[in-house]
């Protein structure tokens, strides 16, 4: 058994993702394969792409992922404000005491100073151009500083059970607090339009200055020239917003493989939570 595996979520809710999970390790081969296909990123999260659609030109269309979180895997680095290249759906299910947050950050114009009495943050502003060759091992990431920029910040704790939808303009930091597993179902959709990853859609709609997307478009050029060998694809270019002493070097151009029983632990983790939550809902 490879992934990614045909699966379909969303109404089946935690039961779903408790038989998906339970059918994972109650065979060898299929934790195996899970496991090898499980990745995980520093600011905390584990990820499993469970299928994938793509067109005829072998671009991804539509992806399913598990995200998962968990008390004992806490984040190593910050997760910073970051946009997604697709539209995702998520679904939580998480441990009934554990709970989600969510900030979501505005860029205020390059020239803007703080003012008194509002809570604006300078943080660096980076572009994230993203390559992916569909092989369900997650994107590639090639960040680009452009610069500080003043921002906006409100935060929304959300608890489980919570369902979200963000558009790919969407700049925000997720953030779990245990205890127990999380995991989070990631229904993507196509990547973004080709014309948002334009100069005039990096200007207009990612909130660029000139000079920055010009920046962004040489990047973008570089990257597609180096990745000629290598079957990556383009993606898009979306905005990361990170504390002053981030530097490039900080952020692993690819998420890392896990060892089979960190994939054990937690799936098992994640059930208990998926029927910790089922009861509590059952109860109200």
């Amino acid at each position: 058994m490879q992934y990614p595996h045909v699966w379909e979520l969303g109404a089946s809710g935690a039961e779903g993702v408790k038989e998906y999970l339970t059918w994972t390790l109650n065979d060898d081969q299929r934790r195996l394969s899970a496991a090898e296909h499980m990745r995980y990123l520093r600011i905390g999260m584990h990820f499993l792409t469970v299928a994938q659609r793509f067109d005829r030109e072998g671009n991804v269309i539509d992806k399913l992922e598990l995200n998962f979180w968990d008390e004992d895997f806490p984040a190593e680095m910050g997760a910073g404000g970051h946009a997604h290249a697709r539209s995702p759906h998520l679904w939580s299910f998480i441990d009934p005491r554990a709970r989600q947050t969510v900030t979501g950050i505005s860029l205020l114009p390059p020239d803007a100073r703080s003012i008194s009495g509002v809570p604006a943050e300078e943080r660096l502003l980076t572009v994230l151009t993203k390559a992916d060759k569909g092989d369900g091992l997650g994107t590639v990431y090639h960040p680009k500083v452009l610069g500080k920029r003043l921002t906006l910040e409100s935060t929304a704790t959300l608890p489980p059970g919570t369902e979200q939808e963000f558009t790919s303009l969407y700049i925000h930091e997720v953030q779990f607090e245990g205890p127990g597993t999380g995991v989070t179902v990631q229904r993507q959709g196509a990547t973004e339009p080709d014309e948002l990853n334009t100069f005039e859609g990096l200007t207009t709609y990612k909130g660029l200055t000139p000079d920055e997307a010009a920046q962004v478009m040489e990047h973008r050029k570089e990257i597609a020239r180096s990745n000629e060998d290598t079957g990556q694809r383009l993606v898009a270019s979306t905005v990361l917003v990170r504390d002053l002493d981030f530097s490039p070097d900080q952020m692993e151009q690819r998420a890392l493989p896990v060892p089979p029983e960190r994939y054990e632990k937690l799936g098992e983790g994640a059930i208990r939570s998926a029927e910790r939550l089922m009861k509590t809902h059952a109860i109200l």
